[in-house]
């Protein structure tokens, strides 16, 4: 019985890069525009203070000026001006509850409908013990009573306050972006009476750009796997416009080869959305019948391993995607056996590192799955 294997998908770690600076002279003369660029400050945080009690506002402005972070302030008497602020963006929102036209948590209720991104940091001088927890709970990052509000505090305070709501969002953008990677792999694997077909992905991180997939057409099983160019949203929405491309060409080309769907498919992604981002692929087409393998890579090999454990690398000098515009992307064929495995797998398999910074490698790879 001849056996075909899938991927496992792992994103491949990045190790650190190191940077050894010698000291060669007690000065150092630089170039104007160089000495301009270490001059340069990062751009202001930009505030939306909501206050109505002015002598408290000026207060608050003076704490920020004595801090180390470069602040531009917009300051508002009522909620009605900050929910009209709010259609410009801000880092930060200072939130007294108590205003003119709003009282308690409804003031940040309303202004958590207007923005769910900003993060809030209440400056109250209400003494309710219970408040502070039901503000954090709906919504606030944090909450400062006035009387104990200094320069320190509240520096710290928003930075924290930033830098959490942050966190926040690339959480949520990662857990979308995970979701849609497990959307775009097989819900069931096809069942061939001569084949047992296996599949995995197992992302380091949340979510990156590996996929595989199966698509059959007459006699013939696809097969492919590929590794997007970066990682989280971005990478997840770009997978699943190439999945939906290949899947949509494999269908509606039904004499094309594996060579001339990846033809296509550079094309497509070159003129509808490249730009210096690429994709390494295998695109395999297995008869069923006579067990010939017709296959193309971009950028990405495969290996049949025989019974006996020696293994062929199926090679292809093809790029990656989007790199080679109208590059033609050549078809090649191999003769499984009886008892033959084919594997292919992404580079965090075999570029993957253990904790003494060793490379898993091909070698490895290989001997795990024999």
């Amino acid at each position: 019985m001849a056996k075909i294997k899938g991927a496992g998908c792992v994103p491949l770690s990045t190790l650190p890069a190191v940077l050894t600076a010698v000291e060669t002279s007690d000065t150092v003369c630089l170039p104007n525009w160089a000495a301009a660029e270490t001059m340069s400050q990062p751009p202001p945080i930009q505030v939306l203070l909501t206050e109505d009690n002015l002598s408290d506002a000026a207060l608050v402005q003076l704490h920020l000026q004595q801090t180390a972070l470069h602040c531009k302030v917009t300051h508002v008497t009522n909620l009605a001006d900050a929910l009209q602020a709010l259609e410009e963006r801000f880092d930060v929102v200072l939130l007294d509850l108590r205003l003119p036209d709003s009282d308690g948590l409804d003031t940040l209720n309303a202004i958590r409908r207007q923005t769910r991104t900003t993060p809030v940091v209440i400056l109250s001088g209400q003494e309710d013990e219970n408040l502070p927890l039901q503000a954090v709970r709906q919504g606030a990052q944090d909450y400062l009573r006035k009387r104990e509000v200094g320069s320190d505090i509240l520096g710290r305070t928003m930075q924290h306050a930033i830098e959490r709501s942050r966190l926040q969002r690339a959480e949520a953008e990662l857990a979308i972006a995970a979701d849609a990677q497990k959307s775009l792999l097989p819900n069931r694997f096809p069942q061939l009476p001569n084949w047992e077909l296996a599949g995995r992905c197992d992302p380091v991180a949340w979510a990156g750009g590996d996929y595989f997939d199966f698509a059959e057409r007459d006699q013939d099983l696809w097969m492919v796997i590929a590794d997007v160019c970066g990682h989280g949203v971005g990478a997840a929405i770009l997978t699943a416009e190439i999945r939906g491309i290949v899947q949509t060409l494999i269908q509606t080309h039904p004499t094309a080869a594996p060579g001339e769907l990846l033809t296509q498919t550079n094309h497509v992604l070159r003129q509808e959305r490249m730009d210096g981002g690429f994709v390494v692929m295998f695109l395999a087409a297995l008869n069923k019948e006579t067990d010939t393998l017709q296959y193309a890579g971009a950028g990405h090999p495969a290996f049949v391993l025989d019974a006996s454990g020696n293994s062929q690398q199926l090679l292809s000098h093809d790029p990656p995607i989007g790199v080679v515009p109208n590059h033609c992307f050549h078809t090649h064929t191999a003769q499984l056996q009886p008892g033959d495995l084919f594997l292919c797998y992404t580079d965090g398999v075999n570029e993957s590192y253990d904790d003494n910074y060793t490379q898993f490698g091909d070698d490895r790879a290989l001997q795990t799955v024999h």
